[in-house]
Parts: structure tokens; C-alpha cells; sequence
């Protein structure tokens, strides 16, 4: 059986302009781009060494996009950053939602700077995607 495929990659511009983004951190102000990218680069990095899951696609490849979106970035008087962020797994190719992966939370202490914002991001999307895997496996078993 080939590895369930994690698709990290927009259709097209069209849909990235169709706000149909994979990874989204609008909510991160002037850093957006930069967590975008690190939000798709965690996801990479985690599953490179993982024989169960790839993001290369293949033929035929059957899997799941999980969608990410930072929903909140916060910082309160002493400087600690708090953030949140939604996913929800959504099958490959066909967009149907297999699961709604619920919400995460980071929290890092000052200073509140993007670095901070970084650091929560890659830490929700490190346990968004640990949380997903088993659920993934369970669901492919029934898709395929």
C-alpha cells in the first residue's frame, strides 16, 4: 500500500486568491507570509522520515490536505504572545471534509516579537499534525 499523500500545495493562484489557502496566518499581521511558509515547512519536515505518510505526490495519490489557520494572535501586558489556530482535514482529491481537527493553543513568553509568533505556529502545527496522523490512518482504511 503507498504512503497516505499530506497534499502542502494551492491548486492554483485562483485558488490562493480564492482565500481556499492551505495554510493561512492572516490573523499574524506583517509576518503572515513568513508563518505561512514555516506552517507548510513543519508539516514537510515532520513527515519526511515518516513511512506511513508523504508529501510527494504520486499517481493516483489519495490522502488529505489539513488545513491550518491561525485564528488568533494575542499579546497581553507583561509581553507573552498567545496564539490559536483551527484545523480541519479535508480528503485528497476530492475536498471533502473527513474530520474537523478542532483548535490549538501556544503561549510564549516576552518579548512579543515574530519570532514569538513563529514559535507558536510551528509548535500548534507540530501537535495539529500529531493529533491528525491516526485519524488519517483510521479514515484512509474506510476512503481507499
Amino acid at each position: 500500500m503507498p504512503p497516505i499523500f499530506i497534499n502542502t500545495t494551492e491548486l492554483s493562484k485562483a485558488d490562493i486568491d480564492a482565500k481556499k489557502k492551505i495554510f493561512t496566518a492572516s490573523k499574524a499581521g506583517a509576518a503572515s507570509k513568513e508563518v505561512e511558509d514555516l506552517m507548510k515547512k513543519t508539516v514537510v519536515d515532520a513527515l519526511v522520515n515518516n513511512a506511513k505518510f508523504t508529501t510527494n505526490k504520486y499517481k493516483d495519490a489519495k490522502g488529505y490536505t489539513l488545513k491550518m489557520e491561525i485564528t488568533e494572535v494575542t499579546v497581553d501586558s507583561a509581553g507573552n504572545t498567545a496564539c490559536k489556530m483551527s484545523t480541519t482535514i479535508e480528503r485528497y482529491p476530492d475536498g471533502n471534509v473527513a474530520s474537523v481537527g478542532g483548535n490549538s493553543n501556544a503561549k510564549l513568553g516576552p518579548p512579543a516579537d515574530k519570532q514569538a509568533i513563529l514559535e507558536c505556529a510551528k509548535a500548534m502545527v507540530k501537535g495539529a499534525l500529531e493529533k491528525s496522523m491516526p485519524i488519517m490512518i483510521e479514515d484512509l482504511a474506510k476512503y481507499r
